[in-house]
């Protein structure tokens, strides 16, 4: 499910796997540690829920496996962050979700 992001945002290392804990998605044995992972992503958590948020489209059956904390965590901060104005509107935080998305945009 979580995988080094296209602009290495959250690369795959050593780390990753120390403080993991074991738990099953979609049948599959995995090692997560959510709060570490929301630390990785640090200011750019939007990536992390968006990636979660999909998840749970593609896979309805496997919601559960995201935890309900992880998921009211991710909503507080959007829900906080709603109604401040926004940063300089020319800005594009660069292709964290995909290579070539917004290329047109950087």
């Amino acid at each position: 499910m979580i995988y080094s992001s296209g602009n290495g945002l959250a690369d795959v290392d050593d780390r990753w796997f120390t403080h993991s804990h074991p738990a099953t998605v979609l049948g599959v044995t995995v090692r997560l540690d959510w709060r570490r992972l929301m630390g990785r992503f640090g200011p750019h958590w939007r990536v992390l829920m968006s990636h979660v948020i999909l998840f749970g489209f593609i896979y309805p059956g496997e919601r559960a496996a995201v935890p309900p904390e992880v998921m009211r965590e991710l909503s507080g901060r959007l829900e906080r962050e709603s109604g401040r104005a926004p940063p300089d509107r020319r800005l594009c935080q660069d292709t964290l979700l995909s290579r070539e998305q917004y290329l047109t945009d950087i």
